[in-house]
Formats: structure tokens, C-alpha cells, sequence
């Protein structure tokens, strides 16, 4: 019995693993706030961050953080501004 309830387990596990892997998305992807300003824009392959990700202040149109992905991974520099669109500061990796 026991056995039959770990192996339900796993299959449900498996299952839902596997349906959240197929809602990611591929290609870019544009995410606006509820008053429609933009907030973010980045660049999927295979279900992974791949390329740049810009991600916007409140007013939709200056830039706040400025990310690199490489299958996932932040590659390079980070980089964040601050409300008036200068380098504030940066983060290597």
C-alpha cells in the first residue's frame, strides 16, 4: 500500500513538473504592469533565460536593471540604474 501511494506521488510530481516546463515560454517574452507600462522584456531558449533581460521603473521607459543569460545563468555584468536612467551600480559574474 505504501509503495502504491509513493509511486502515486511520484507520477503526480513528475506530471506537474512537466506541465510548468511546458508553460515556459520560448522567444521573447514582454511582461506589462496592470496600469500597461512596461515592466520587463527578456529572451527564453528552451524554457531558459538566454540573452538579454531589461527590467523597467514605473514609468515604463527607464531602464532599472539590465541582466545577461547565458542557458539560465547570469553571465557578465549586471547592471542597475537609478530613476533618471544613470549607472548606479554593478555586479560581475
Amino acid at each position: 500500500m505504501r509503495i502504491l501511494l509513493l509511486v502515486l506521488i511520484l507520477l503526480l510530481n513528475f506530471n506537474l513538473a512537466l506541465a510548468k516546463k511546458k508553460s515556459i515560454p520560448d522567444g521573447e517574452q514582454i511582461v506589462y504592469r496592470k496600469n500597461g507600462t512596461l515592466k520587463e522584456k527578456a529572451s527564453y531558449k528552451s524554457g531558459l533565460l538566454e540573452g538579454t533581460k531589461y527590467e523597467y521603473y514605473e514609468d515604463g521607459k527607464t531602464l532599472k536593471r539590465l541582466t545577461k543569460y547565458k542557458q539560465g545563468r547570469k553571465i557578465g555584468i549586471q547592471k542597475f540604474y537609478d530613476k533618471i536612467g544613470i549607472l548606479k551600480d554593478f555586479k560581475k559574474f
